[in-house]
């Protein structure tokens, strides 16, 4: 279990959701992504971390799902960059016209999935 194995986390304040996140290290040094849900939502993050092991594109992977003291827990793969909604405003107009291509061609893999 990965969760036994973090020797670094890192606090995530960015983002949507209510979620706890944090970026978290091993001890061989492979980074993660750690979400922390409440347990009402338990049910609806299992569907979740099932249906992201169907996707074929480059998003973070699912590694680890389970149940913790603070409700449910999800690990994934960790991706290295910068937060979206700061970087692309200050990209030329060409760039960011390919970075919403490359989103789209990703929320078509994302649609072939059949909703639960």
């Amino acid at each position: 279990m990965i969760y036994d194995q973090i020797k670094q986390i890192t606090k995530i304040d960015l983002g949507w959701s209510g979620d706890e996140k944090y970026k978290i290290v091993t001890n061989d040094n492979k980074a993660y992504l750690l979400r922390i849900a409440s347990e009402k939502n338990a049910p609806h993050y299992k569907e979740i971390f099932d249906l992201a092991s169907q996707i074929k594109a480059p998003i973070c992977a699912p590694i680890e799902y389970g149940e913790c003291d603070m409700g449910t827990y999800t690990i994934f793969s960790w991706i290295d960059g910068e937060d979206a909604e700061g970087k692309v405003p200050t990209l030329d107009k060409d760039t960011q016209y390919a970075l919403g291509v490359d989103a789209g061609k990703i929320l078509r893999e994302i649609h072939k999935i059949p909703a639960p």
